[in-house]
C-alpha cells in the first residue's frame, strides 16, 4: 500500500494546476491568418455550389455549414492585419 501522500500527488495535482497556459502568440496570429483567408476563399464554394444546385437535404445542410463556417472564420480572423508579420 502506498504512503498517503503519494495518494495525493496525482490526480489532485493534474485537477488542480489552475488555469490553463496561453499559447504563444505566433499561434493566434496564425489561427487569425488562417480565419482570415479561409473567410475570402470560402464564397467561391457557395458559388460552386449554387451553380450545382441545393435540391436535397443534405444540400441544404451542406449550405448551411458552410454559412455557419464563414461566420466562424469571419469572428476568428478579424483580429488579421497584414502588417503584421513585418
Amino acid at each position: 500500500m502506498l504512503p498517503p501522500n503519494r495518494l495525493d500527488d496525482g490526480f489532485a495535482q493534474l485537477a488542480f494546476r489552475g488555469r490553463p497556459k496561453r499559447p504563444p502568440p505566433w499561434v493566434s496570429r496564425l489561427v487569425a491568418t488562417l480565419s482570415f483567408w479561409g473567410a475570402i476563399a470560402l464564397p467561391a464554394c457557395y458559388l460552386t455550389l449554387l451553380a450545382v444546385g441545393i435540391d436535397d437535404t443534405p444540400g441544404l445542410l451542406t449550405f448551411l455549414g458552410l454559412v455557419g463556417l464563414h461566420v466562424l472564420a469571419l469572428v476568428a480572423g478579424r483580429s488579421h492585419r497584414a502588417d503584421a508579420g513585418r
